[in-house]
């Protein structure tokens, strides 16, 4: 294995991740402070920034929780020049090693993980068999407080300059030194649930802050700590102003946020508009006559999604269609989603109609939804439950 001593070599420790081998060469790549170790098994192992090892010491280790010095982060866009990850299109015959994570890298360190209950409970019994001692069945209380026991998270929050949160993330706590990598993006504004991430931020100063979370207890772990991000500046095309271009970043997601949503309602409208059709073909004592009111919303909600989608009538028979509102949104954030560079008027146009038209829509969709709500309440102790009745259950 490899050892590092930061007391002249007073005392040593082990570096972990490394396997039980001997290790013949190490060297240091002095500007990115990375330590290459070459093995006897012809093999070579990469630790990024080491430099979290040299600030480590009795002061450190006492703590209850130390983030170490945060390097400098480089804001690029990482290339892909084998159309993807990895080896890309080459597929596994080709070799490839992975590049230090892109982003800002935070090194955390901990004295201690409390273990779980049912964790705790499986070690006594262990000692007690061990011991030769009886081990008894746990009871339904103890079995009950372990099943409703949630797990400890940390939470990392990104501020800017101004203090407002950009971005936060999720980890699992562990004890001793563990990582994080924050990829220089916001949160994304898709409904929840919703993978991804939002737009690049832009250079400038930077703070996170640290908790830990369990069972709805938050303990501030390390307070507000700055770094830098920093552009690679190997652009060809500078954005002239990072402000405009963080301002309409943010307008964007604004407007995502919004349609993304209205598109999960809509769709919750049509389940539940095609659940009362059901129920009015099917269930006595239904008024018949309601089937006409349902059909005039279906297609007042078909004539929105035409205006949300694009018109599949049309489309599906290759003819040319108008641009969708979610389509005008999904090709702006797809052109300034993996590039730097400043907004263009083509940019700002499609943003300003895609809101117009989304304003529009959201007005028609809230009277498809009085209207459906109508409906809903003249079949009230008819019909069984739909769907988006949770609101008015206390009447039963």
């Amino acid at each position: 294995g490899a050892f590092f001593s930061n007391d002249k070599g007073q005392n040593w420790t082990k570096l972990s991740g490394l396997p039980t081998i001997a290790v013949y060469d190490l060297d240091i790549q002095q500007r990115e402070n990375d330590l290459v170790a070459a093995t006897f098994g012809r093999g070579f192992y990469v630790l990024d920034n080491y430099e979290p090892l040299r600030t480590v010491g009795e002061d450190v280790l006492n703590k209850r929780a130390h983030l170490f010095p945060v390097k400098d982060a480089l804001l690029y866009v990482p290339a892909t020049p084998l159309g993807g990850g990895g080896t890309g299109s080459q597929g596994h015959n080709m070799w490839s090693a992975k590049n230090p994570s892109f982003g800002a890298t935070f090194s955390l360190y901990l004295d201690e993980v409390a273990s779980s209950l049912r964790s705790k409970r499986q070690q006594k019994e262990k000692k007690l068999e061990k011991d030769g001692e009886p081990v008894f069945y746990p009871s339904f209380e103890e079995i009950r407080a372990e099943d409703l026991e949630g797990k400890a998270s940390l939470v990392w929050q990104i501020y800017d300059t101004s203090g407002s949160e950009v971005r936060r993330m999720k980890s699992t706590p562990k004890k001793g030194i563990q990582r994080q990598v924050w990829n220089l993006r916001t949160n994304t504004t898709d409904p929840i649930g919703s993978r991804g991430s939002g737009f690049l931020v832009t250079p400038g100063d930077y703070s996170v802050s640290v908790s830990l979370v369990k069972d709805g207890v938050v303990e501030l772990l390390v307070d507000k700590q700055a770094f830098s991000v920093k552009g690679l500046n190997n652009q060809t095309l500078l954005a002239k102003d990072p402000e405009e271009l963080k301002e309409f970043r943010a307008e964007m997601s604004e407007l995502n946020r919004k349609v993304s949503g209205t598109e999960k309602v809509m769709g919750e409208t049509k389940e539940s508009i095609e659940l009362i059709e059901k129920a009015l073909l099917n269930y006595p004592n239904t008024d018949l006559a309601l089937l006409k009111s349902i059909r005039e919303i279906m297609v007042s909600l078909k004539d929105l999604e035409v205006l949300m989608w694009g018109d599949k009538a049309k489309s599906s028979r290759d003819f040319e269609t108008v641009p969708s509102i979610s389509g005008r949104l999904g090709m702006v954030g797809y052109q300034i989603y993996q590039n730097t560079t400043g907004v263009t008027q083509t940019h700002r146009l499609n943003m300003q109609i895609a809101k117009k038209q989304y304003n529009a829509l959201r007005s028609e969709l809230n009277e498809i939804i009085v209207a459906l709500s109508a409906i809903e309440s003249k079949l009230e102790g008819i019909i069984p439950y739909t769907k988006n009745k949770g609101t008015d259950w206390k009447k039963d």
